[in-house]
C-alpha cells in the first residue's frame, strides 16, 4: 500500500511534478548518467538536504514516461522512510 502511494504514476499512467516547472541545472547530465544502460551500475544521489534531490528524480520520472517509459516499470523507493528501513529488498516485490 505504501509502494503504491509512493509511485502514483502506476496507477495513473502519467505523472506532473506540481508547481515545479523548470528544471535543476544537473538535470540533463544527470538524466544522462541515469538512463545509460551501456554502464551496468546504479546510481546515488548525494547532497545536503533541500537542495532538490527527490524534485531532479521526480522530474525524471516525469520526463521518463512523457518519452515512452512503461510508468509501471518506474520505481521510487526513499530508504529513510521508516517503513523500509532494514527490509529486505525482496520484500517490497511482495505487493
Amino acid at each position: 500500500k505504501s509502494l503504491r502511494q509512493d509511485n502514483p504514476w502506476w496507477a495513473a499512467g502519467n505523472y506532473h511534478v506540481s508547481g515545479i516547472d523548470w528544471k535543476r541545472t544537473h538535470f540533463s547530465p544527470f538524466a544522462e548518467l541515469t538512463l545509460n544502460w551501456n554502464i551496468k551500475r546504479s546510481v546515488i544521489v548525494m547532497g545536503l538536504r533541500r537542495v532538490g534531490k527527490t524534485v531532479m528524480l521526480y522530474q525524471l520520472i516525469e520526463w521518463m514516461i512523457q518519452n515512452g517509459f512503461n510508468s509501471e516499470r518506474i520505481l521510487y523507493l526513499s530508504v529513510d522512510t521508516p517503513l523500509y528501513s532494514g527490509m529486505p529488498l525482496q520484500r517490497c516485490w511482495s505487493f
